[in-house]
C-alpha cells in the first residue's frame, strides 16, 4: 500500500525536485534520502528536504484515511545527514492526530487569520510585509502591487526546512477548498538565495493573496 501511494505522489510535479530526493520502502515503513553530494548545495538540499516534507505530510493523510496510525522520525542518523526521514504506518492502532489541521477558510482575512495560527504550530510567523518599513529595493519590487506576507523562522535549518514542507502540504491540501475565487497562495523558493535575515528572523517563503503567478 505504502509503494503504490508513494510511486502515486512521485509521478506528480508538485512532489518532483528531479531525481534529488529518493526513497526506500521495506514493510510498513518508507526511508526517505538525498543523495550524499546533494547535503553541500544548499539550495538542492533545501527544496530536496521541503519536497520530502510535503511528501510526508501527504503520505500522512493517506495513512489517516485508512484509519491507521503513523510515525514519523525525522534526522535519526546525524552521521548520515543524507537520510532526512521515515515514516511507518501502524495497521494496528487506529488513527491520532498527528499534523494540526488548516480548516477550511470561507473568506480572505479567514485564512490570514487561520495561516497565522498554523504557522505558530509549526514553528514559524506570518508578517504583512505591507507594515514594515525600510524593505529592500529587492523585496520591495517582489511585493509591489500585491498582498503579501512573509513566513518566517527563528531558525534555519534542515527541521525548519521539513516544517516548511508538512506546513505547504497542509495548505495546499486543506486552505482554501470553499471559495469559489481562491486567491493564488504561493509558498516557495523566491530568491536565489532562499533565505535572507530579516529582523533576526529568516524568511523561508513569501505567501500571496491575489492569482498573480510569477512566482512559482
Amino acid at each position: 500500500m505504502l509503494d503504490e501511494w508513494i510511486r502515486e505522489l512521485r509521478l506528480k510535479n508538485d512532489y518532483s525536485v528531479g531525481e534529488k530526493w529518493k526513497y526506500q520502502v521495506s514493510g510498513n515503513a518508507i526511508e526517505f534520502s538525498v543523495p550524499r553530494a546533494s547535503i553541500f548545495e544548499k539550495e538542492v538540499f533545501r527544496n530536496a528536504v521541503i519536497t520530502i516534507g510535503r511528501v510526508l505530510k501527504a503520505l500522512s493523510r493517506k495513512i489517516e484515511e485508512s484509519n491507521c496510525q503513523f510515525h514519523i522520525q525525522s534526522f535519526p542518523n546525524l552521521e548520515n545527514p543524507e537520510i532526512i526521514a521515515s515514516i511507518r504506518m501502524d495497521p494496528k492502532n487506529k488513527h491520532r492526530q498527528t499534523f494540526p489541521d488548516i480548516q477550511s477558510a470561507e473568506n480572505v482575512d479567514d485564512i490570514i487569520s487561520k495561516l497565522k495560527s498554523i504557522s505558530k504550530e509549526y514553528q514559524f510567523e506570518l508578517i504583512h510585509l505591507a507594515e514594515k518599513e525600510n524593505l529592500t529595493d529587492q523585496y520591495q519590487e517582489l511585493i509591489e502591487g500585491r498582498e503579501c506576507y512573509a513566513l518566517v523562522s527563528k531558525f534555519d535549518n534542515p527541521f525548519s526546512w521539513l516544517n516548511l514542507g508538512y506546513l505547504k502540504e497542509a495548505i495546499a491540501i486543506d486552505c482554501c477548498v470553499n471559495l469559489s475565487d481562491k486567491p493564488e497562495i504561493v509558498i516557495d523558493s523566491f530568491l536565489e538565495n532562499n533565505q535572507r535575515a530579516f529582523e533576526n528572523d529568516y524568511i523561508q517563503a513569501l505567501v500571496f493573496f491575489d492569482p498573480v503567478k510569477s512566482l512559482s
